[in-house]
């Protein structure tokens, strides 16, 4: 018999909506679960320039827009009907995004007003999520990663024995360097990843650190054209046309995300789509799920490159398949029918 997870940790960074829907699912699949949700901030610059580098980031500002995802996140969990209690997950290092593109997503919330979201966001300490962890029988927590590793590396760096807690980590994360992707400078990514380009050190903590069960999700099992959506209408005809509060609000956070980011990118490349990159990580906790949708494979992590000298390789995880016992894994497809499952959980969401 399968067992299913009693406690969740849920760590996730916003403003995309794929985080909400990552909530959305691990509520669905898991009601019984206890979740803790781990917010992390982007680093994040107010002036909007193309002169401004991606490391000249402010630290108040960002701050601020932590703040406010903390509310717009609270927000949806009311909406949702799901109960959650908020965690301060630090702002990651680093950004692969330009202020300049990122910018104006922070500021065109259509589910919350910015000053409302910036009055409900108070998150608690990760220490107090530790003393509360500290506290469940060890191997009694999944952990659930949508965003970079920054706030569960900090975790485990407050007190070690949390790990011990952990049963499983799910994580969309890294790449086999087999997706044709872009960096927004048009050079071709390789095997960077955004999440692990986010926080290279935090990813080479975890990867190579935890001794629980890790599955990762990496680009090829969620830049999947027939898990694809090219344009907000198409989504919405796999949510069955719902008109519900709750479809109606994730439908138009995404069709903002589609002008912001999506839109763009289709005029010189018409094959670029929506996709609900972080929702992967929760179907993988799933037992279920995962042997429906995902095609996985035992890995060795060879290198996760995170020092000074290595710079020019951050964002990737250098992995590959292996017969030897070990706590990796990693998806490399999707499965026949998984298709089919994906997009059933995906309809029965708003259904």
């Amino acid at each position: 018999m399968k067992k299913y997870p009693r406690h969740i940790v849920v760590f996730i960074d916003i403003p995309d909506p794929d985080n909400f829907v990552l909530l959305i699912v691990l509520g669905m699949l898991f009601p019984l679960a206890k979740m803790h949700v781990v917010i992390t901030g982007r680093p994040v610059h107010p002036n909007p320039s193309k002169k401004i580098k991606t490391w000249e980031w402010d630290a108040n500002f960002s701050e601020d827009v932590l703040k406010v995802n903390a509310g717009r996140t609270r927000n949806l969990l009311k909406i949702f009907k799901m109960s959650a209690k908020l965690y301060h997950g630090g702002i990651a290092p680093r950004t692969p995004v330009p202020h300049w593109m990122h910018f104006h997503e922070y500021y065109r919330l259509a589910d919350i007003d910015p000053v409302v979201a910036l009055h409900n966001g108070q998150m608690e300490s990760l220490s107090k999520l530790a003393k509360e962890l500290l506290k469940l029988d060890d191997q009694s927590v999944a952990v659930v990663v949508g965003g970079p590793m920054t706030g569960l590396a900090q975790l485990v760096n407050l007190n070690p024995d949390v790990a011990k807690k952990f049963s499983e980590v799910h994580a969309m994360f890294a790449s086999w360097g087999t997706t044709e992707l872009a960096s927004f400078d048009g050079t071709s990514r390789g095997k960077k990843q955004f999440n692990v380009d986010c926080d290279p050190q935090a990813a080479f903590q975890v990867l190579t650190g935890l001794t629980c069960p890790i599955y990762l999700l990496p680009t090829e099992v969620t830049r999947v054209s027939e898990i694809g959506f090219q344009n907000p209408k198409a989504l919405c005809e796999i949510m069955g046309n719902s008109r519900t509060e709750k479809a109606r609000l994730i439908l138009r956070l995404y069709e903002l995300w589609h002008t912001v980011t999506v839109e763009k990118k289709q005029k010189t490349n018409p094959s670029e789509m929506l996709f609900i990159h972080d929702m992967s990580a929760g179907l993988s906790l799933c037992p279920e799920l995962r042997e429906a949708i995902y095609q996985f494979t035992p890995i060795e992590i060879d290198s996760v490159p995170h020092l000074a000298h290595e710079a020019e390789h951050w964002g990737e995880v250098l992995m590959r398949p292996t017969n030897r016992q070990t706590n990796r894994f990693s998806a490399t497809g999707l499965q026949p029918n998984g298709t089919e499952h994906y997009l059933n959980v995906l309809h029965n969401l708003f259904a």
